[in-house]
């Protein structure tokens, strides 16, 4: 990844970004609805959909039932 497309080095080699970090959609005031809503697929997908895929198929396929379970 060549970084020196996201920001600049001086000759200290300490980094600066070009763009100022951003809150995520969720915590701004005053609300923007249409911002979150744009926003919010990019939170779920695709890691926290993998997340909770697998989280599913360790409850459904790899836990014992209760009757077992007790």
């Amino acid at each position: 990844m060549d970084e020196l497309k996201f920001g600049t080095k001086n000759k200290r080699g300490d980094f600066a970004p070009k763009d100022p970090l951003q809150t995520a959609p969720l915590f701004v005031f005053p609300p923007q609805p249409l911002n979150f809503l744009k926003w919010l697929p990019s939170y779920f997908l695709p890691w926290n959909m993998l997340f909770m895929a697998l989280a599913a198929v360790f409850w459904f396929y790899l836990t014992p039932p209760i009757e077992t379970m007790k």
